[in-house]
């Protein structure tokens, strides 16, 4: 078993290309409306400080995200489908857009800087933390580091590895740095507004060694692996929590906002997201 991400299956609402003029006035509708909503959530989170604080590693995935598809996954799209291939460039521009728009207005209601290249750093080693710890089957080294719903996940595929068989996880090579494919601003009951949700795109070629103890069999996998993993990290302290994993949006799918996000949709999402070992949605 590799561990591997496969690509999503998200619902998203169509983008349309926009005039330069009429790009700006959304661009400034979207910051303004984004800043509203932030200095809301802030005032809420203001009422509520002697209530507990909900606990980082209680968070996971709920909502639905558009994750930019790679360039494989477009090649030959523009000769067979040029208006597709135009408007997944367009959506890859957008998300990029807000991605910028939501860490302005962090930064203008918190005052805090992003540290994003010590973020990364500690995002990857525990990317590959996760990875070491689970073929060795023992998650305790990560525990603290990853969220409650990740930990369940990975200890529920542990009991379903034979005993009689060992794992042994490398990390080989990137293909390329890691990258932020989506980044979100989060707001905490009872907490300062010092969180974001940030999903990076590893691209990776990775070596699963299994030996099976009773047969003496020894087989090796090396492959090629695109992994969008989804942490939390905390501005004041820098410390990165692995949430969950997504896969990457279709060519054909697009953006969808969530309004009311039902409780019992939200907790499926979460649970669904932590099983970073899935190989579809």
């Amino acid at each position: 078993m590799l561990l591997s991400i496969q690509s999503s299956k998200l619902l998203i609402q169509p983008f349309v290309p926009l005039s330069s003029r009429r790009s700006f006035v959304i661009t400034r509708y979207l910051l303004n409306d984004t800043e509203k909503n932030i200095s809301k959530l802030a005032a809420k989170s203001q009422k509520k400080k002697a209530d507990k604080p909900i606990g980082v590693r209680n968070l996971g995935v709920a909502t639905q995200l558009y994750i930019p598809p790679t360039g494989k996954s477009l090649v030959g799209l523009w000769k067979t489908h040029p208006k597709l291939y135009l408007q997944c460039v367009f959506r890859r521009m957008f998300n990029l857009g807000l991605n910028t728009i939501q860490i302005a207005v962090w930064r203008h209601q918190t005052g805090l800087s992003p540290q994003f290249a010590l973020w990364r750093t500690k995002a990857t080693k525990l990317y590959a933390d996760v990875h070491s710890s689970f073929a060795k089957k023992s998650l305790a080294p990560v525990n603290d580091k990853i969220s409650i719903w990740v930990q369940d996940a990975l200890s529920s595929r542990l009991q379903q590895l034979p005993r009689s068989v060992s794992l042994d996880w490398k990390l080989l090579k990137f293909h390329k740095v890691p990258k932020i494919v989506s980044l979100q601003c989060l707001m905490i009951p009872g907490t300062p507004l010092e969180y974001l949700q940030i999903v990076y795109r590893f691209e990776t070629r990775q070596r699963l060694i299994r030996f099976d103890k009773i047969t003496g069999k020894t087989e090796k996998y090396d492959r090629d692996v695109v992994d969008n993993m989804a942490f939390i990290c905390q501005a004041e302290t820098n410390k990165v929590y692995l949430i969950g994993s997504v896969f990457e949006s279709k060519p054909t799918d697009t953006f969808k906002r969530d309004i009311k996000l039902d409780n019992k949709v939200a907790l499926t999402r979460i649970v669904k997201n932590a099983d970073i070992y899935r190989v579809s949605d």
